[in-house]
């Protein structure tokens, strides 16, 4: 997202030439389930084919953005390398939980998710999982 690329986060640990695309309206598209159509390739084709040709690695430094990935790979080829920060973002939080001990506890803990933007608009079917409450929230 714009902000991810403005803090510059990933370009700190990187050092080779990378280039910043900044996708933020993929969120809108992932969170109304749209992905997957028309719009969402269109969108996909936008903003990847300057890059086409150009790049081995595809950094999705969006949790949300590895729902795109049919449309990144329908741009950058079946051969782009994807790095999906979702995946290594569960497996830190799986690790971190099992060190402090949360999958032992007996009792379950709610499930509050927590959105930025209109929560009554939001799509949390792709995320399939039970919830006991959606909330907005201003950051």
């Amino acid at each position: 997202t714009n902000y991810t690329i403005n803090s510059n986060a990933y370009s700190k640990f990187l050092n080779r030439e990378h280039y910043k695309v900044p996708c933020s309206e993929w969120v809108e598209i992932i969170e109304k389930a749209q992905t997957d159509s028309k719009i969402s390739y269109e969108s996909a084709n936008k903003l990847l084919s300057p890059y086409k040709g150009k790049v081995d690695n595809a950094i999705l430094a969006c949790t949300h953005f590895g729902l795109m990935e049919k449309e990144i790979k329908s741009v950058l080829g079946e051969e782009i390398n994807i790095i999906n920060s979702s995946k290594c973002l569960k497996d830190k939080v799986k690790e971190t939980l099992d060190e402090v001990g949360y999958n032992d506890q007996k009792e379950k803990s709610k499930v509050i998710i927590r959105c930025t933007k209109d929560k009554d608009a939001f799509n949390v079917s792709w995320l399939d999982i039970n919830y006991d409450a959606l909330e907005e929230v201003d950051i």
